[in-house]
């Protein structure tokens, strides 16, 4: 297992066979390879983010002041 140099990461997350962080200031990791390598793939415009989910067709990343952002690939949110 490897790590990533973040220290306010919010939420991790199991999609298939990747893994994404979701830190609170909105920057997005996506791991390919169960941890050991790490990569920084996309950014929400927020600075409150508390949780990353896959609701099974997408990945769902909410704030702490209840916005909910959407993702295919965990690149582009709207």
């Amino acid at each position: 297992m490897g790590s990533v140099a973040v220290s306010n990461a919010a939420s991790i997350r199991r999609r298939v066979a990747e893994l994404h962080i979701l830190t609170r200031t909105g920057e997005v990791y996506r791991s390919i390879n169960y941890g050991s390598v790490w990569v920084p793939i996309g950014a929400i415009t927020a600075s409150d983010m508390s949780a990353i989910l896959d609701n099974g067709s997408s990945l769902v990343a909410a704030a702490e002041t209840g916005e909910v952002y959407a993702s295919a690939n965990g690149s582009v949110w709207s």
